[in-house]
């Protein structure tokens, strides 16, 4: 497999590459939170783009955990990202469902729907409040700064090589070995959403290093696993379409006109993520995990493994008597 990074840039350090790439996502992050508080009512992107960028800075944070300081902000910035970005998942699952079209449901879709809207609004007061504590009152900057600042001028020498190329490639190597051994043994749909989680965790790292290196290996997970997402996507849809149409059926009292039809919608939903289910068991099995474990072999060659030490064996103290 060819490999293009001759003509890659390189960064003086690692810790300038860190302040670099966190200073691009946390600024999106503020860019997105403003967005999502102004404009959620006229486009739903505006949240989906919210979420990604969220999980970006977060990842970014994750590969280049050693050289953020001071502690205080990287814990503080770790913490109310995720804060937002747990917020945003119920707005999120409305939005998906009240895309999703509702066929010869009657009244019952009609008064589901209304529900959904209601629900939507209310699901937008606590973004509305992320907005406010970090946006408006500049907490989000201040720490964003106070990190940058720090981390650019940190030396991570101590604990991590000087070359940041194939400190990135192993990273990503190991963050993938990792992965291939968590795909779900059994079509289980719970088990395949929390690996699905993981390979979109793994992602936003892998374009991160993508941007670093511009290795073509890289691009080529980068492709699978944005397959896996939005293949196992397609499941999740299914399973929460199923889960709110089937609660929406039991809600309602009085029986009214197409209610029996929302429970069919949710039964058809069900079925169709079982069969989901099987095939992308299957899938992740005999297409995804070949050529991922492939990849993981040829991201860094052998003499690249020792440039990254483990951060529990840097400076260790010797055990050597004096005398």
């Amino acid at each position: 497999m060819a490999r293009d990074s001759s003509a890659t840039p390189q960064p003086t350090s690692i810790s300038q590459l860190a302040a670099a790439q966190l200073k691009i996502r946390l600024k999106l992050v503020r860019t997105q939170l403003k967005s999502t508080a102004s404009h959620w009512k006229k486009d739903a992107r505006h949240l989906h783009e919210l979420r990604i960028s969220l999980r970006r800075a977060l990842a970014c944070l994750q590969l280049f955990r050693p050289c953020c300081r001071p502690e205080k902000h990287y814990r503080w910035l770790k913490r109310k990202l995720r804060a937002v970005l747990k917020s945003t998942s119920p707005a999120r699952d409305l939005d998906v469902l009240l895309a999703r079209p509702l066929a010869k449901s009657g009244k019952a879709g009609q008064t589901l729907r209304k529900s959904w809207i209601s629900k939507r609004q209310k699901a937008q007061k606590p973004l509305q409040r992320h907005h406010s504590r970090l946006i408006q009152e500049g907490k989000l900057r201040k720490h964003s700064r106070a990190l940058l600042k720090a981390t650019a001028g940190m030396n991570c020498s101590d604990v991590l090589p000087s070359e940041p190329y194939r400190w990135a490639l192993l990273q990503l190597q190991q963050r993938l070995v990792t992965l291939l051994r968590a795909i779900p043994a059994d079509p289980d749909i719970k088990a395949l959403h929390k690996f699905r989680i993981a390979a979109k965790q793994l992602r936003y790292t892998a374009e991160i290093v993508a941007e670093i290196t511009a290795d073509s290996c890289v691009t080529d997970v980068l492709n699978q696993l944005t397959a896996v997402q939005k293949q196992l996507g397609r499941l999740q849809d299914e399973s929460v379409a199923a889960k709110s149409l089937a609660q929406a059926e039991r809600q309602s009292s009085k029986r009214p006109s197409g209610a029996s039809k929302l429970q069919q919608q949710a039964d058809s939903c069900n079925e169709t993520g079982v069969r989901l289910s099987h095939e992308l068991s299957a899938w992740l099995k005999q297409d995804v995990q070949p050529v991922l474990r492939r990849l993981a072999g040829l991201l860094v060659p052998p003499e690249a493994v020792s440039l990254a030490p483990a951060a529990s064996a840097a400076r260790k103290p010797s055990r050597r008597r004096r005398r």
